[in-house]
């Protein structure tokens, strides 16, 4: 029966119903699937040597044939052994393997056999330990050992041995697929053919072999990407929105007003943002800059321009406490601008106006009506702000903070509310139809700094402003790993600090922990440190779990120095500015990626002290440790957020996945491949320009609509 790319695994005869649930555990269902399953890495088994030659350490390949083998059961230690004598030429060796009592039917006596794996020593000489094995062919067509040798990621019960076996087994099906790449791309690039790719990332001739077939299919991943992210921003240019012109003077005497000097990069910032804002298409625009460098007041200079020409400003935060947080500093802001300016979460609206001069909670229903009549002018909130009932009269420009917390579909429904009333395709790539309304100005922003490739391959869509300086002022926070034994040293230090009028952080990783894991749970930790190390000082604990108002009153009662010290989980990370508060010390810090540590650590060194951040770990693994011996040494928050993506990944380091982020997963590229990012992005660009609908590229076009269909699923 011929195959096609399309058959299903189920259809080919050759796979049990017991191997066909693990491959469709790894969301493998078809061959192409199969083919598609690229190797997470290699071993290197090229190192062919005779066995005369051989001595302990060495990782290697032999060959020859095998004169004896045995399998004994040692019943007192629960454990089989299985033990051959292999000889070629040169001498003979012992091959050891633990747990496989089948390798003595299937390798007989007088077997011709590649075994590959770690030359060690015994009491009797040298032995190659669990060695990868296979029989040898007339051919000698190698594939387990004497290779450069793929290890695919596995589940229970399914092993790359098995993957190895059957990929190999399909893979000349792949010679239907046709490249979706124009030639002069190939030639330009001297690529191989995908065809030639595909084969050379399973079963590499050589190293070389094997990084020309990565940089052919990382190229193709990431020129597809750049496509769709060049295709959506001019997609998004199409559409009109209302021209904000910038108001010099007003800008000029608020800036003035503010208790602080700008930054030359927040006047940077916030020069590119306005002048975005004059135009007739909506802004979409990133903003990045580092923990405490200043983004909210370039977010607020915007929202005073769009107020003072009629529009209304929604600004989406991912937490009630960091929009409680910005409702308040906004009052203080705007105290001589005659704004109203309101506050609506999941749990709580309030409004604020210059007439009232106090903030004051509403019910619900009159928020809406406010917000309906372009009374609100200024509405500061959580998700709540992207109900259907929300209704807003003039809304001219949304700013979303921490915007990567938020998913495609989260982002984008301010635009269809905007549009609510025509048919929008909601698939995570924003569809617009044609029609008069006009669209808000988006503003995002992130305090977890972005690397510049990750920015433009994810980021594409939207223009970059950094903020890449800290205000005058800010002092360098020492931070030091905390080790198990000298944890109660740092609580000496956390209680001496205290006495001197500080304040102190504690995060924890989770809210509630478990017997079986040695995390300390904020709330069990509140209570230990409560009756314990800081007895008799006035601790707070602050969680996603508590009520609104009381999480409010925790942190009204830090921020005015009722409370000492604070027992946080994670809600921490954005939203809490204390000036007194000089420590943060944070449990686990092994279960936190780089970019969030940096987040914490940035909630101190906020006044004029000296600040400090422990790191509390009881792992004692090498590469945990040297991972947060980063932290010790840099304060760069870009440095830090590169070196995390390079441990995490994008999924993991932007703290949603790419599930939410609307990206399928990338197989092969690497995002700190710049030249070769800039490339795709240079080629896609090119392509349209020249044929914006391609219709003279149908496979591109396919392969686009295919990729964007991923995103949509995941």
């Amino acid at each position: 029966m011929p195959y096609s790319l399309n058959s299903l695994l189920s259809d080919t005869g050759f796979i049990t119903p017991y191997y066909l649930k693990k491959f469709q555990k790894l969301g493998i269902n078809t061959i192409e699937d199969l083919i598609l399953y690229f190797p997470r890495r290699y071993n290197d088994f090229t190192n062919l040597m005779p066995i005369a030659n051989l001595s302990a350490g060495q990782v290697a390949t032999i060959q020859g044939k095998i004169l004896k083998i045995k399998s004994i059961s040692i019943f007192r230690r629960h454990i089989n052994i299985t033990e051959a004598i292999i000889e070629d030429d040169s001498g003979s060796i012992k091959a050891i393997w633990f747990n496989q009592p089948y390798l003595a039917k299937l390798l007989e006596e007088g077997t011709a056999v590649s075994l590959s794996g770690k030359i060690e020593r015994y009491k009797k000489g040298i032995q190659i330990s669990n060695p990868m094995y296979e029989k040898m062919d007339a051919l000698g067509d190698l594939t387990h050992t004497g290779r450069l040798v793929p290890v695919y990621s596995e589940t229970a019960g399914l092993t790359s041995r098995y993957i190895r076996n059957l990929i190999k087994k399909f893979l000349p099906i792949g010679k239907e697929t046709r490249d979706i790449l124009p030639l002069f791309i190939i030639k330009k690039y001297n690529f191989l053919s995908y065809f030639e790719a595909v084969s050379e990332i399973h079963f590499p001739e050589n190293k070389e072999s094997l990084e020309r077939a990565r940089h052919r299919l990382a190229f193709e991943e990431l020129f597809i990407i750049q496509l769709a992210s060049i295709r959506q921003k001019r997609a998004w240019q199409k559409q009109k929105a209302n021209s904000i012109i910038f108001d010099k003077e007003l800008i000029r005497k608020f800036v003035k007003s503010l208790p602080f000097k700008l930054t030359n990069g927040q006047r940077m910032a916030a020069w590119e943002i306005l002048k975005d804002l004059e135009k007739n298409y909506p802004m979409n625009r990133l903003l990045l800059g580092d923990v405490g460098s200043g983004k909210t007041a370039v977010a607020f200079i915007a929202a005073l321009e769009t107020a003072a020409k009629g529009f209304q400003t929604a600004f989406m935060a991912p937490t009630e406490i960091l929009a409680s947080q910005h409702f308040i500093s906004a009052i203080k802001t705007f105290k001589a601008e005659n704004l109203t300016i309101g506050l609506f979460t999941g749990s709580v609206a309030k409004i604020y106006s210059e007439n009232a001069g106090i903030s004051r909670e509403i019910t619900k229903s009159a928020m809406l009506e406010k917000i309906a009549n372009g009374q609100v002018e200024i509405l500061i909130g959580t998700h709540a702000l992207i109900q259907k009932e929300v209704n807003f009269k003039r809304l001219g420009l949304v700013i979303i903070d921490e915007q990567h917390r938020f998913g495609t579909r989260q982002r984008g429904q301010f635009l269809f509310n905007v549009k609510k009333h025509s048919q929008v395709e909601e698939d995570g790539f924003i569809k617009f139809d044609k029609m008069p309304a006009l669209m808000p100005h988006i503003m995002s922003m992130s305090a977890t700094p972005i690397p510049r490739t990750l920015a433009l391959a994810f980021y594409g869509t939207m223009d970059i402003s950094r903020i890449d300086e800290m205000p005058l002022g800010r002092k360098k926070i020492t931070t030091k790993i905390v080790s198990p034994e000298n944890r109660i040293k740092a609580y000496d230090f956390i209680r001496r600090q205290i006495q001197k009028g500080h304040q102190a952080f504690i995060v924890c990783p989770r809210v509630e922990g478990s017997d079986m894991s040695e995390t300390r749970a904020a709330t069990k930790e509140f209570k230990r440190l409560a009756e314990k190390e800081f007895k008799g000082l006035a601790l707070g604990l602050l969680h996603g779990r508590l009520k609104s108002d009381i999480k409010e009153r925790a942190i009204r009662d830090f921020a005015d120095g009722k409370i000492k010290i604070i027992v946080s989980t994670s809600v921490v990370e954005v939203g809490v500015d204390v000036p007194r508060a000089t420590v943060m010390m944070i449990e686990g810090a092994e279960h936190f990626g780089l970019a969030e540590l940096h987040q914490f650590r940035g909630r101190v060194g906020r006044g004029t002290a000296e600040s400090y951040c422990f790191l509390f770990t009881d792992s004692a693994s090498e590469e945990t440790l040297e991972r947060l011996a980063v932290m010790e040494k840099s304060s760069d928050g870009f440095k830090l957020a590169a070196e995390d993506l390079k441990h995490r990944g994008p999924g993991e380091f932007l703290g949603i996945g790419q599930i939410q982020s609307g990206f399928p997963m990338l197989k092969v590229a690497s995002l700190f491949d710049e030249k070769l990012l800039k490339n795709a992005h240079e080629e896609a660009k090119k392509i349209l320009d020249s044929d914006f609908e391609l219709k003279s590229y149908l496979l591109i076009s396919q392969k686009l609509a295919e990729y964007k269909g991923k995103a949509v699923e995941k």
